[in-house]
């Protein structure tokens, strides 16, 4: 089966996700840019980058070095064009992270906005573990349930193909899994979008190893 995702046009999703009753892609820009300040990490991944959207906040931060990955090439195409030369150290990689591995240095800080709810939460938490560098962060905002659509209804219905691979993660089955495979919870937050939906963000740290 065809990922919806590699049929969604960039333009459409941010267009989608910056809309008033949307509000989701400046939360998730707000909570990258909080997260830098928060840790200073010197380098950190995206997972499902798409369009890479905070990284236009990194040139005056601790960030050095910049890992996006995104499972389609269009989204990390337009990624470089917009921040190659602002992101000198700057790495991009094209793959599905439900089945592929990543090979690149250890990062300090993993940030997985919205993205648990498109991959086995299990196999996301192993890849980000492996990501990291010693006891690295990894920043996790998940939907929470709500009375509005899974995918809220706007003029971009490209997106409505994604409802069929959608799914909200119980956030105590994502501690619960994250503390089995060597995460402990350092922070845990409710969050609210200018659309009305709630997200849970956590920041977990990996265990010694």
């Amino acid at each position: 089966m065809k990922n919806p995702w590699l049929d969604i046009p960039l333009e459409d999703y941010e267009s989608h996700m910056t809309l008033p009753q949307v509000g989701q892609s400046q939360l998730l820009c707000q909570l990258l840019s909080e997260a830098i300040e928060s840790y200073r990490p010197s380098s950190i991944a995206l997972l499902g980058c798409a369009g890479g959207n905070g990284l236009e906040r990194i040139p005056s931060t601790s960030v050095k070095r910049a890992v996006g990955i995104d499972i389609n090439q269009d989204y990390l195409e337009r990624t470089a064009d917009r921040y190659k030369d602002q992101i000198p150290n700057l790495e991009l990689f094209a793959g599905d992270l439900e089945v592929d591995r990543f090979v690149f240095d250890p990062v300090d800080l993993v940030f997985a906005g919205l993205i648990f709810e498109y991959v086995e939460s299990k196999k996301l938490l192993l890849q980000a573990l492996s990501m990291l560098a010693g006891e690295g962060r990894l920043i996790s905002v998940i939907q929470l349930p709500s009375q509005i659509e899974d995918v809220t209804p706007s003029p971009y219905t490209s997106l409505k193909i994604i409802s069929s691979v959608l799914h909200v993660v119980p956030p105590d089955k994502l501690k619960t899994l994250a503390h089995e495979i060597g995460f402990k919870v350092e922070l845990e937050r409710v969050v609210t979008a200018t659309g009305g939906k709630a997200f849970q963000v956590n920041t977990f740290r990996a265990e010694v190893r």
